[in-house]
């Protein structure tokens, strides 16, 4: 699992498990995922495809306004490694744990296509050495990414945006 598939406004659960929430949770950066995650350690999950909630997009929401910025863009991107390492030490997610090359490559993936988009192609390159450090067996996608940045170079050369 590499992204929040539940939305909040759907979920349902027992409320004594919430009675022993560990420490850990406190720290995680995204709340909602983390708890959902935690909650499917104690019995299966259900999906209900019935419409029981309506989320808006704006600015001033963690993933829609971060973006938008270099620095936003870096500051998401560390809070997901942050998640993934809190969650994967103290959850039993084998999935979860086995795709850390997946989940990196995503979230790296949305990190260096907001930069390209934003101009800022240095610290794509960089993001890129990161993501080739972590999960260098996973070279056809670093290769991709070095193509985008590449191509966004060439285009800003020749005057295009």
């Amino acid at each position: 699992m590499t992204q929040n598939l539940f939305p909040t406004g759907s979920i349902v659960f027992r409320r004594e498990l919430l009675r022993t929430i560990p420490n850990w949770f406190y720290f995680s950066p995204f709340g909602e995922w983390s708890l959902q995650l935690y909650l499917s350690q104690f019995g299966k999950i259900r999906y209900l495809s019935d419409i029981m909630s309506v989320y808006r997009r704006h600015d001033g929401g963690i993933h829609s306004g971060l973006i938008k910025t270099v620095e936003g863009t870096e500051r998401l991107l560390n809070l997901h490694i942050l998640f993934y390492n809190i969650l994967s030490k103290n959850l039993e997610l084998g999935d979860f744990k086995s795709n850390k090359s997946n989940y990196y490559s995503q979230i790296y993936q949305t990190a260096i296509k907001s930069l390209i988009k934003l101009g800022a192609i240095d610290k794509a390159m960089y993001f890129n050495e990161e993501l080739f450090k972590e999960i260098g067996f996973y070279q056809n996608q670093v290769q991709n990414n070095y193509s985008d940045i590449f191509s966004a170079v060439n285009s800003r050369k020749l005057g295009h945006k």
